[in-house]
């Protein structure tokens, strides 16, 4: 009796979670539609977010990858988003959804910092010294600008 009454209760939990997970689908789904919608009539906000979305499920499904790349643009060019900057600096950095490109990285990474992005500044100051030409007076002014307005304790690496 006992034995049975465990198998119930497993039984019931498991039917708990197998439904509650789908609800989380179902509303993660639904999410995604209204952030699509949004981008598709010119949000960029959403575009932005679509695009970080799309770049986490790139292990997952690699062909997201190029379209978060395609997000992050736009939403960057056309909203000046400094997210979508800083995401498209790491992009460039990994070859993330795109061709490898440090200079790029460099780009996306100050255009953001630009706009007063934190993570921005900080990945903009790391790239600077790192592969920029720090005998430059400019670039090394620049680095260290981004790195005293992002010091290390508030973001960590």
């Amino acid at each position: 009796m006992k034995n049975i009454f465990g198998i119930v209760v497993v039984a019931i939990m498991l039917m708990i979670v197998a439904c509650n997970s789908k609800q989380t689908t179902n509303r993660l789904k639904g999410e995604m539609a209204t952030l699509k919608q949004k981008a598709q009539n010119g949000d960029m906000e959403a575009l932005y977010h679509l695009g970080v979305e799309d770049f986490n499920g790139s292990d997952e499904h690699p062909g997201w990858a190029k379209e978060a790349i395609k997000c992050l643009e736009r939403a960057a060019d056309e909203g000046q988003i400094g997210g979508a900057y800083y995401h498209l600096s790491i992009c460039y950095q990994l070859g993330n959804g795109c061709e490898r490109n440090i200079d790029k990285a460099i780009e996306m990474a100050c255009k953001g910092a630009d706009l007063d992005m934190l993570e921005s500044k900080y990945e903009a100051a790391k790239l600077l010294i790192q592969y920029g030409d720090v005998h430059d007076p400019i670039t090394a002014h620049k680095a260290f600008s981004y790195a005293k307005a992002a010091p290390a304790e508030d973001y960590p690496d």
